[in-house]
């Protein structure tokens, strides 16, 4: 992992999360931090191999 440069999650982190449409672990692409309705924190992207969102639910980048 790069370490951050600041609150923006712009920057290429090595994080993989699960694909439900490729059915694998894949890495992530564009991760950013976000929260859900009931201030959970989330972090978003996308599957590099076919651009499905990928979600992981109760982290923020800070923590991986």
């Amino acid at each position: 992992m790069q370490s951050a440069h600041g609150s923006e999650a712009n920057l290429e982190v090595d994080m993989q999360a699960y694909c439900v449409k490729c059915r694998t672990q894949r890495e992530m692409q564009g991760p950013r931090d976000e929260t859900t309705k009931n201030n959970r924190p989330i972090i978003k992207g996308k599957c590099a191999t076919c651009g499905t969102g990928l979600n992981i639910i109760g982290k923020t980048i800070a923590q991986m």
